[in-house]
């Protein structure tokens, strides 16, 4: 397996601002414009549901530019998108060490941490004959098509999707997705896949799927 491309390292905090935020109560604009320069986001401000919401920012992790895609603060949970899960995790470890020293927010024990990792890479091996034994299943809804508008489009399978046993109102962040990826460049044994893990938790799983159908 080759990596081409991190996609996506999201790292939610469940953190209540009940439980982080001083008795005092959120300075909102205080926080807003303090870690927007302090992050040099490009658009801080407040989301629709008037909790803080930064886009576009740099944060330096051992010497290296991290580019941080997005950073939110809700009542429930505090987040942020940088391309790998570890740098996430770093960053909103920098963002509440902020919070605690200039905010007087509260230091916290244990609490709930949820990740999803997106990825593109390259497998040895086609992709579409992985999920040959889906072709006929694609073949009839080929025939479909053509049946209802006289136009042949081939259709072949592009990918699988795991769910949770259990449904729940969360199954969307919980899902894994692996799909053929399709456009300039991108050959039969290209890749996107999502998945509700770090960086590193993925690309494990990642090298389970590669030797489960090289095998």
């Amino acid at each position: 397996m080759k990596v081409i491309s991190y996609q996506e390292g999201l790292a939610a905090w469940v953190l209540p601002l009940s439980v982080i935020a001083p008795d005092t109560g959120a300075p909102l604009f205080s926080i807003i414009n303090d870690l927007g320069e302090f992050f040099q986001f490009q658009t801080p401000g407040i989301n629709p549901q008037n909790f803080p919401a930064f886009q576009g920012g740099t944060w330096s992790l051992g010497g290296t530019a991290i580019a941080i895609n997005q950073l939110e603060i809700t009542d429930q949970m505090v987040t942020a998108i940088c391309t790998k899960t570890e740098y996430a995790d770093a960053f909103l470890q920098a963002v509440l060490a902020r919070l605690q020293e200039r905010h007087g927010f509260k230091k916290v024990g244990d609490f709930k941490r949820n990740y999803r990792s997106m990825i593109v890479s390259e497998m040895p091996f086609d992709v579409s004959e992985a999920l040959e034994r889906w072709q006929g299943l694609a073949n009839f809804a080929s025939e479909m098509l053509r049946d209802r508008s006289g136009a042949t489009i081939a259709i072949e399978p592009g990918g699988m999707k795991f769910l949770p046993a259990v449904r729940s109102g969360g199954d969307a962040f919980f899902q894994f997705l692996l799909e053929r990826r399709i456009g300039p460049g991108a050959g039969p044994n290209r890749i996107f896949s999502a998945a509700p893990l770090t960086t590193e938790e993925h690309l494990k799983f990642l090298e389970r799927y590669e030797e489960t159908f090289s095998s």
